[in-house]
């Protein structure tokens, strides 16, 4: 296993010596032709967690607890939220964005003047124990049409109909909602540009 600070030389590496990355499909049973489009092309250096905050620049996933610190960039956790990953941890860190968990009673329907983000996790073993991890976040904004959109890991965003056009194996399936007021989140694009204090 390379460790953090071996995954972050191979991903500089790697962008330095730039080739095209291609979002495939056929990893997510549900998609097709009709549901979804490419919306961008493929970003290494930030991920669906990164996208979904906001973040152009950063590539977001906690460090863990052992992590020694001094993430090299692009890599970003907020140090204002656990290291471990969580669903807490994911929660604290899009709460700094404005974002509050919703009602149990509300789901993903579309709102006006409201964004709306899905966490996505799966059951794995961890440490002999069977855990919900995180393992993707989607994003929905009536100023964007108000269809679900997803960055997917190191390749295209991409726009889907629904959450379940890339729920499955790779990503489990939304276990939360999340929501920011528009005010919020033009709050929460001022915040991302002074850099918040990282792991």
């Amino acid at each position: 296993m390379l460790g953090w600070h071996g995954v972050a030389n191979v991903a500089i590496a790697k962008r330095k010596r730039r080739q095209k990355l291609l979002f495939d499909p056929k990893h997510f049973s549900k998609l097709s032709n009709e549901n979804h489009r490419c919306t961008s092309d493929p970003v290494e250096e930030q991920n669906c967690i990164a996208y979904a905050a906001g973040d152009e620049i950063h590539y977001w996933w906690p460090p863990g607890d052992d992590f020694p610190g001094g993430l090299p960039a692009p890599y970003f956790w907020p140090r204002s939220c656990p290291p471990d990953e969580t669903i807490e941890s994911f929660v604290c860190a899009y709460a700094l964005l404005g974002f509050e968990e919703c009602d149990k009673s509300e789901d993903g329907r579309l709102e006006d003047k409201v964004e709306k983000l899905a966490l996505f996790a799966k059951w794995t073993m961890k440490d002999g124990k069977k855990v919900l991890e995180p393992t993707h976040a989607a994003i929905q904004s009536p100023s964007r049409n108000g269809k679900w959109r997803s960055k997917m890991g190191e390749d295209e965003d991409i726009e889907h109909d629904s959450l379940t056009d890339v729920a499955g194996k790779l990503y489990g399936d939304p276990i939360l909602f999340l929501k920011r007021t528009m005010e919020a989140k033009k709050e929460a694009v001022k915040l991302l540009k002074k850099r918040l204090p990282s792991y």
